[in-house]
C-alpha cells in the first residue's frame, strides 16, 4: 500500500514538471506592465545611492504619467501666482489713493456775474429777468403803421426789410450805440413862421422827422412805424430827443447810476471796523509753511464775541 502511494506521488509531481506554468493560466498583457513597472522600480532603489533625487528609468509610461502630472501641477501653480498676483494688484490699486491736484484760487469774472448777464439779455432784446424777479419778455417787431399813413410807410418798406433793420438795431448789444442809432435816425425841423407871444415864459419846443435807410437812401416815416420796426417805447425816443435839443444835436455819454448820490457808509465807521479788525490777535498757520506772509485770526473768539467788543469799544 505503502508503495503505491509513492508511485502515485512519484507521477503526479513528474506531470506537473513537464507542464509549462504559463500554459496553464496566461497573464494578460495590463499584469505584464503591471509586473515590469514594480520590477523596474524595485531593480532602480537602491539604499546606497547618493543622489539626492530618485530618477526612474526610460520607460515610456512611467514618463508620460510623470509628465502629465508635472504639467498639471505647473498649470496649478502659475493659475494660483496669477490669481494671487491680480489679488495683490487690485488691493494696491485700491489701496493706493490716487493724487489729489492743489486746486486753484478762483479769479472773479465779471461776464458772469447775473447782473451783468442780465443787462446783456436786456441790451439785445432777449428775455430776461429783471431784479425784483420779473420776467421780461423778448422783443418782437411790432405791425407797421395802418393805412392812412401820410408818409405810406407800409408801401415804402417790406416786412423782410424791416426784419432786417430790427435785427440790426438789436444786435449793437450796447445802450450807447443803440442811443446813437435813433439820434440818426431823427432830424429837428424849425417852424417857417411862428406867433411869438408877448411875455411868454415857455417857447415851443421844435419839431423832429424821422427816418430810416432804404438801399443807401433815408426815407421818411412817421414816429409809429419808427417805434414800431424797432420795437421801442417812446420813452426811449423821448430821451433822445431831450438830448439832442439840449447838446446841440449830440449825444452825451451814458450817465446812468453816475449821479453821486449812492448810499455810502460814514467813513468814520469804516476806519472804526479796520482799527477793530487789526486789534485782534493774529497767528500764522502751520498749514502754510511756504507763504508765511498769511496771517489767520485766532479761533477762540466767536463772530458775535468779537462784536460784542467792536460795540463797547465804540
Amino acid at each position: 500500500m505503502t508503495k503505491d502511494c509513492n508511485d502515485l506521488t512519484n507521477c503526479s509531481s513528474s506531470v506537473f514538471n513537464e507542464v509549462d506554468p504559463s500554459s496553464v493560466n496566461p497573464p494578460n498583457k495590463q499584469q505584464q506592465d503591471l509586473q515590469s513597472d514594480v520590477s523596474t522600480e524595485i531593480r532602480d532603489f537602491s539604499p546606497d545611492a547618493s543622489e539626492d533625487e530618485y530618477l526612474p528609468t526610460n520607460d515610456k509610461n512611467r514618463k508620460r504619467r510623470l509628465s502629465t502630472s508635472s504639467d498639471s501641477s505647473s498649470s496649478s501653480d502659475s493659475s494660483s501666482s496669477s490669481s494671487s498676483s491680480s489679488s495683490s494688484s487690485s488691493s494696491t490699486s485700491s489701496s493706493s489713493p490716487s493724487p489729489k491736484k492743489k486746486g486753484k484760487k478762483r479769479t472773479k469774472n465779471k461776464e458772469n456775474w447775473k447782473k451783468n448777464v442780465n443787462k446783456k439779455l436786456r441790451n439785445t432784446g432777449k428775455q430776461y429777468v429783471s431784479r425784483v424777479g420779473k420776467i421780461v419778455k423778448e422783443k418782437v417787431m411790432k405791425p407797421p403803421c395802418g393805412p392812412k399813413c401820410r408818409q405810406s410807410c407800409s408801401n415804402n418798406f417790406t416786412n423782410q426789410q424791416r426784419q432786417e433793420i430790427f435785427d440790426t438795431y438789436w444786435e449793437l448789444g450796447s445802450f450807447q450805440r443803440q442811443r446813437d442809432f435813433l439820434n440818426s435816425c431823427i432830424t429837428s425841423i424849425n417852424p417857417v413862421c411862428r406867433r411869438l407871444k408877448v411875455d411868454a415864459e415857455k417857447h415851443r419846443k421844435p419839431n423832429f422827422t424821422f427816418y430810416l435807410v432804404k438801399d443807401g437812401q433815408n426815407i421818411r416815416v412817421c414816429k409809429q412805424f419808427l417805434l414800431n420796426t424797432l420795437a421801442v417805447s417812446e420813452r426811449v425816443l423821448r430821451t433822445v430827443t431831450e438830448s439832442k435839443i439840449k447838446n446841440s444835436g449830440i449825444l452825451l455819454a451814458d450817465q446812468r447810476g453816475k449821479h453821486g448820490k449812492q448810499l455810502r457808509t460814514d467813513p468814520e465807521i469804516v476806519t472804526s471796523i479796520r482799527t477793530h479788525i487789526d486789534s485782534i490777535p493774529r497767528i500764522e498757520s502751520h498749514y502754510l509753511r511756504a507763504s508765511t506772509s498769511r496771517e489767520f485770526i485766532d479761533g477762540g473768539l466767536t463772530v458775535a464775541e468779537l462784536h460784542r467788543v467792536y460795540v463797547n469799544d465804540r
